[in-house]
């Protein structure tokens, strides 16, 4: 027997057996479904009632607007306090630039920190490849 011959048999035995799973015996489903058709009908609870849905009418037209700017400053009330906040914090133009201020902050990396006789001390790699110690009051970037 030859190969052609083997694959035209095995062939036609595949074709056999998956018609004989195409036959009609579908008696038992018959029976089940009409077993199911047969049954009174289940019940169905009722549609349940729901409150109507009570609107809130908000009325803001006595408050102010929540989109527009607040200055929360109120100079006009004291001008001592505006004085005083004019004469405030500034900046100290004649004190010594610390070494990490030459880079841009977003260089500088915290890698940990060192705790030294109550004295905590942080660990800043910078782009230099140097580790810098840093203690609360330094400048950077």
């Amino acid at each position: 027997m030859t190969i052609k011959a083997s694959y035209r048999l095995n062939t036609i035995i595949a074709c056999c057996l998956l018609l004989a799973g195409c036959d009609k015996g579908l008696g038992d489903l018959q029976q089940f479904v009409q077993q199911i058709k047969s049954q009174p009908p289940g019940r169905i609870d009722p549609i349940p009632e729901f409150q109507p849905y009570q609107n809130f009418e908000y009325s803001s037209h006595d408050l102010r607007d929540p989109f527009k700017l607040v200055d929360f400053r109120r100079p006009d009330e004291n001008p001592d306090d505006a004085q005083q906040a004019a004469s405030g914090l500034k900046p100290d133009r004649d004190r010594v630039r610390e070494p990490l201020e030459d880079f841009p902050l977003d260089t500088l990396r915290l890698k940990g920190t060192v705790t030294k006789d109550g004295v905590k001390w942080g660990l800043i790699f910078a782009p230099d490849n140097t580790i810098h110690r840093v203690v609360e009051g330094n400048y950077m970037g």
